[in-house]
């Protein structure tokens, strides 16, 4: 499938509190957008990331959107959404493991050259102080909508 776009979803297989809800309520938009296009099609995939990597293997020539602070390292064409810094500002909040992956994503995310999107111009300068390329990264500000739903 060249020239597709894959959404990894993997965040809908959590319960949707704080970071899993705005990928679920992007994801919601996105859908809703792309309403009338023929060629929109749901693929089921994996909750863990060894089937993450997997996935990401299988759909290597599309680009894939990453929400919620994760991505497969594998795949050579992703963006990474990463909500903000906290994991790297307050690393107490979270666990050894939690914090070795994410330090390892972004190192990986760095190297590779990833864009990543952030929701704040804050989190933007956070990034690039912790060494993202500033011309990668950029901003999709939460919004209030979700609040209908």
């Amino acid at each position: 499938m060249s020239g597709s776009v894959v959404i990894n979803g993997r965040f809908l297989a959590k319960s949707p509190t704080g970071v899993g809800r705005v990928g679920t309520e992007l994801l919601r938009e996105l859908i809703a957008s792309l309403a009338q296009v023929p060629a929109v099609r749901r693929v089921p995939g994996p909750v863990r990331n060894a089937g993450e990597q997997w996935l990401a293997l299988r759909h290597a020539r599309s680009l894939l959107l990453n929400f919620c602070n994760a991505m497969p390292l594998c795949h050579p064409k992703s963006v990474l959404w990463l909500h903000d810094t906290l994991v790297f500002d307050a690393p107490q909040s979270y666990s050894r493991a939690y914090r070795h992956w994410h330090r390892s994503l972004f190192r990986w995310a760095k190297l590779r050259r990833t864009p990543l999107v952030t929701v704040s111009a804050f989190s933007r300068d956070r990034l690039v102080a912790l060494g993202a390329d500033a011309s990668r990264v950029h901003v999709v500000h939460n919004g209030g909508d979700h609040l209908l739903h």
